[in-house]
């Protein structure tokens, strides 16, 4: 004749309770007090102490106020949930712990509609982890939820989360300290019409993808509008990584030391997420706001960042970059892990108002992945960064000429990790292109066969395979 309830979390405790002291499912627990509502042949509120086990009983005040369900918010108070009888109007009005109720009971409506009977059971409030923005006011009115994420450790923005009941104070894009760390540094805008791009760090490691929206209040009318958004998909990796949002011809028409603010969410793309929703709960990711700064216009800088695997041990980089006025210096960074980055070489730039491009080869680059980016130093000291390239080097394919030295006749195999289209070329010693064709390939192994062995005279040549981001090469004896 006991019911046992179970209080999980961190640490739990066990309590028993006499089945004539409730009725299953009427039950609420507030500061280690068990309420039972029993509206049954001697209807009573029934108050039990789970430390003491002492209990007091309360008989209704009027008495034909009738103990329907009990309902507890997140701040403690209680509620009567439900109503008289199985044909009235369900209502919700505050218990006040004395076996009468407030006054003006709400009625309880679905679409418009009163409901009627039994409502409330397990209407107990157990708010989770979760992450609030901390733009002004205006950006999470009360007319609609806030912006807000369920914790979740597996899918986040920046390196850390923070874990919260409420917006934090100040409201002004800074009440949540560190842990706003999907960018880094005092955030500008150009005043005018530019491109604008962010680089942000996020963490997807749900095994599904993710989506990532920032919204820019553009008009400074102080709510984020789906007009002034862009998203982008966010794949699930092991690692941190770098994925970036671009408003295009973005107009920001106030003057210099003016500021407006930005809201970046990130959830699972499953929730459905849209430009639509800058507020409001999803129950995985995070939300972060920033105060943008405007700043006079400068130079759209587009630095694009290409990198190939060559023959599985190097890597080839190139980056090139639109407009180079103002721009000191280019250092080209490495991580193993794409949070830690280090230079491994630098390049000064021309500073004029010109294109440019840059190579560098990476003979000695991080075991199994290697991520990339270029860090460009501007005259003023400003610092922007191109995108971020990966090279997964777990993910091996090679080429085998046989035979060789051929006479007249020769097959390539191509051993893929994935299936594609090969780019296949045969050089002479001079580097000249003596064949050149494109072929469809299988995830594994692809025999090719290399016709040109016939045409070709005795010498050595460089078969050279470009396969996706990788470049594989070989040398080719022809002996007649």
């Amino acid at each position: 004749n006991q019911s046992t309830y179970a209080l999980s979390g961190n640490a739990k405790q066990v309590f028993s309770v006499p089945s004539n002291q409730h009725d299953w499912s009427d039950i609420g627990i507030n500061n280690g007090i068990l309420y039972d509502f029993d509206g049954s042949s001697t209807p009573e509120f029934t108050h039990k102490n789970l430390i003491n086990g002492s209990v007091t009983y309360f008989a209704p005040n009027p008495s034909t106020l009738v103990p329907r369900q009990t309902a507890v918010d997140w701040s403690g108070i209680i509620y009567n949930v439900g109503s008289p009888s199985t044909i009235a109007a369900g209502t919700i009005v505050p218990y006040l712990l004395n076996g009468s109720v407030g006054a003006s009971p709400q009625n309880i409506t679905f679409n418009g509609v009163a409901e009627v009977g039994s409502w409330g059971d397990a209407g107990e409030a157990f708010k989770p982890k979760t992450d609030y923005g901390d733009a002004p006011a205006t950006y999470d009115a009360v007319t609609v939820d806030p912006g807000t994420h369920e914790v979740d450790n597996r899918l986040r923005l920046g390196l850390t989360t923070g874990i919260e009941w409420v917006k934090q104070a100040p409201f002004d894009g800074t009440g949540d300290g560190a842990e706003e760390d999907g960018l880094s540094g005092t955030q500008i805008i150009s005043s005018g019409v530019s491109n604008y791009v962010i680089g942000v760090s996020v963490y997807n490691q749900t095994g599904a993808t993710a989506k990532l929206i920032g919204w820019i209040d553009i008009n400074l009318n102080g709510t984020f509008e789906a007009s002034e958004a862009v998203s982008a998909t966010v794949n699930s990796m092991a690692s941190q990584q770098t994925v970036n949002l671009l408003w295009s011809g973005i107009n920001m028409p106030y003057t210099p030391g003016t500021f407006t603010y930005m809201r970046l969410r990130l959830t699972s793309t499953v929730n459905g997420m849209t430009t639509a929703n800058p507020t409001g709960f999803f129950d995985n990711g995070e939300i972060e706001d920033y105060k943008l700064h405007v700043s006079i216009v400068l130079p759209d800088h587009d630095i694009t960042l290409k990198a190939q695997k060559v023959n599985s041990k190097n890597v080839n980089l190139i980056w090139d970059v639109n407009d180079e006025n103002g721009i000191a210096a280019y250092e080209l960074q490495r991580s193993g892990n794409g949070v830690s980055w280090y230079g491994i070489t630098t390049r000064s730039a021309s500073g004029n108002s010109t294109a440019a491009n840059y190579s560098f080869v990476d003979t000695d680059p991080d075991m199994p992945i290697s991520y990339f980016r270029i860090r460009a130093v501007k005259n003023d000291g400003e610092v922007k960064y191109s995108n971020t390239k990966q090279i997964d080097f777990k993910q091996a394919s090679s080429i085998l000429v046989s035979p060789n030295p051929a006479k007249s006749v020769s097959q390539l195999t191509i051993h893929s990790a994935t299936a594609g289209m090969a780019q296949i070329n045969v050089l002479d010693f001079s580097g000249r292109v003596v064949y050149n064709r494109s072929v469809k390939i299988i995830k594994g192994e692809t025999a090719v066969d290399l016709p040109v062995v016939k045409q070709l005279s005795s010498g050595v040549y460089k078969v050279r395979v470009q396969l996706n981001e990788e470049i594989l090469i070989s040398t080719l004896v022809v002996v007649k």
